[in-house]
């Protein structure tokens, strides 16, 4: 049994077996300081280990007399063992060497003494690490989406810091009617969905502006629940007649990573259903962006799952280069979201305007400090106008 009192002292002490049932006969310093107590409950096996653990909260009432119990420490195990090793270490140290035969039993004895108290104060020292008393943080948590903190950020500051991203989408158009897209041979829109007709050559088509020698990577949703394979057309900026996917069964993220040709006669993208393929590829959502060499996205695109990359590079409108604005909703809840709370945090520059966090391919990208509240620039916009 393990407590933390209002006044930050603490109890820790052993149960009692009696029967089959385990008995702590609480300790006075239980109930020392009136408050409310944060408990917690180990059991653990023959060796030591761990095997479960429960928190919970006890209330202490204040006491008809003040003071009636002086508050401190009480660490239970380990002042026993304290008390063995005082007994026992100076017995060991007189031992006459050439006596040792006549005391080899008691030191046999001493010995698994010395190792019992070995292991208990380990297991002391294990346990006060987990109850983390302080509060003190134990991990960092990065990511995007949804990040998990953990337990013992509950009570304390949550330090953040958003970093800018700037992307493209090479496919401009509009995702909801896909009138940019040129339909054939029986392709549709079902649902605000692209419904990719089965055929043996291009049955949608997209104009675009790509770049010769440049390696791309597409990310888009199959919405259909059959199995689909999709095909790149080689009437297009990019290389063969490629299968741009594998058979595909049931609605998923899907990515691709495909490089265009030397010399672009058609810049554009082009698709078809394989005729084989059980049912017609429905797709919402695709975009693709250039993968510098040596960049983040080209190696996220080489590392990560396609889900993984829905999450960092959503879709964004191909109608110019996108950067993270710098208006901010952090929302957090508890385990069972029923509670909730809401921050609203607005990045802006001297003259009052709303920041752009922007990112270069290297990585080099702006960031914004939620809790220092300070914004650190390290890209600057040029504009060309043909001179240079």
């Amino acid at each position: 049994f393990y407590c933390e009192k209002p006044d930050k002292t603490r109890v820790y002490q052993d149960a009692i077996k009696d029967g089959n049932r385990f008995r702590v006969d609480l300790a006075n310093q239980v109930f020392a300081v009136p408050g409310i107590l944060d408990c917690e409950l180990t059991l653990k096996g023959a060796n030591g280990e761990r095997i479960t653990s429960k928190t919970f909260k006890m209330r202490v009432d204040r006491s008809l007399v003040d003071n009636s119990i002086v508050s401190e420490d009480e660490r239970g195990v380990i002042d026993d063992a304290l008390e063995f090793v005082k007994e026992y270490v100076p017995r060991l140290e007189l031992i006459d060497i050439d006596s040792l035969e006549n005391y080899d039993s008691e030191l046999k004895q001493n010995k698994v003494k010395i190792s019992t108290v070995e292991k208990e104060l380990n297991d002391y020292k294990a346990t006060m690490q987990q109850v983390n008393i302080n509060q003190e943080p134990k991990q960092t948590a990065t990511g995007y989406g949804i990040v998990s903190l953990p337990k013992n950020a509950a009570n304390g500051q949550v330090s953040a810091v958003v970093k800018g991203m700037t992307l493209k989408n090479e496919l401009n158009y509009n995702r909801d009617t896909w009138a940019e897209w040129e339909l054939l041979q029986g392709s549709t829109i079902e649902s605000n969905n692209l419904k990719i007709a089965k055929f043996n050559s291009i049955t949608v088509r997209l104009n675009a502006n790509f770049k010769t020698n440049t390696k791309y990577g597409f990310i888009f949703y199959k919405v259909n629940s059959g199995t689909s394979r999709l095909s790149l057309s080689s009437s297009s900026a990019f290389n063969t007649n490629l299968w741009f996917t594998s058979n595909l069964t049931g609605s998923q993220y899907v990515k691709a990573i495909e490089t265009t040709k030397s010399e672009i006669t058609l810049n554009r993208v082009a698709f078809f259903t394989s005729e084989t393929s059980e049912e017609s590829m429905i797709i919402k959502d695709i975009r693709c962006f250039e993968l510098p060499t040596g960049s983040e996205i080209e190696n996220d695109f080489e590392t990560l799952t396609a889900d993984q990359l829905a999450q960092k590079y959503p879709y964004i409108n191909g109608d110019g280069t996108k950067s993270t604005f710098g208006a901010i909703r952090f929302k957090s809840v508890n385990e069972d979201e029923t509670k909730e709370s809401t921050l609203y945090i607005l990045g802006r520059d001297e003259e009052g305007n709303i920041l752009e966090l922007r990112s270069l391919p290297k990585g080099t990208k702006d960031e914004f400090n939620i809790t220092e509240g300070k914004a650190t620039i390290r890209t600057e916009e040029v504009v060309f106008n043909g001179s240079e």
